[in-house]
């Protein structure tokens, strides 16, 4: 062999082996980057699929103090108007409970709405029992002396302010409330002072 031939073949077993090398670099480093992508992308996941899981709890959550709020306002309305019907010489057939609305509010609202609940409610029984007729021994309405208008009108004003203080705070909770809701009050068509009896 001459020293062409030797300087050929070791110039080739060199380049041989650089493209090994090279070759055996690549996939490790290919490797490596594949790797590390795939472990960012699992955190990635795992970090949009937490994201989801907090929005929906916090979703169901408000879904929760939503209907609660609102079944509580609609039984508060609801005893209103029977104590107003009762007022006016109706019949006394109020069986408006409060209590399995306000322990809802108990389980999902904020302190300052269960507090403004429970005023709501302490608030709506006295205005029932007010607004109850008199009975005499056998059961039949009478008419009541100890009882005046006045009385029963500011036992209702003090429900109405209750419950429109109570959905301004939980408008706020909710995050429905605007600017105008506090200065604009809205006028119920049914608070009229038409309820005194003649």
């Amino acid at each position: 062999m001459d020293q062409e031939t030797i300087r050929l073949i070791v110039t080739a077993a060199g380049a041989l082996l650089a493209g090994w090398g090279g070759a055996a670099l690549t996939s490790y480093i290919n490797r490596r980057n594949t790797t590390d992508t795939l472990a960012a992308s699992e955190r990635s996941s795992k970090e949009q699929w937490e994201r989801t899981k907090s929005r929906e709890h916090e979703l169901w959550v408000r879904d929760q103090k939503q209907e609660a709020y609102a079944e509580f306002v609609l039984k508060a309305d609801k005893a209103v108007s029977d104590a107003q019907s009762m007022w006016r010489g109706g019949k006394d057939d109020t069986a408006i409970n409060l209590s399995g609305a306000r322990m809802r509010i108990r389980l999902v609202g904020p302190p300052e709405l269960r507090t403004v609940a429970w005023e709501v409610e302490e608030a709506v029984k006295k205005l029932i029992e007010y607004s109850r007729p008199s009975v005499d021994q056998w059961g039949l309405p009478r008419a009541s002396t100890d009882k005046n208008y006045g009385e029963y009108a500011l036992l209702r004003a003090r429900v109405e302010a209750l419950l429109q203080d109570f959905v301004a705070k939980s408008r706020r909770d909710l995050g429905t409330a605007v600017a105008g809701d506090e200065a604009s009050r809205e006028t119920d068509p049914d608070s009229s002072e038409q309820d005194q009896v003649d």
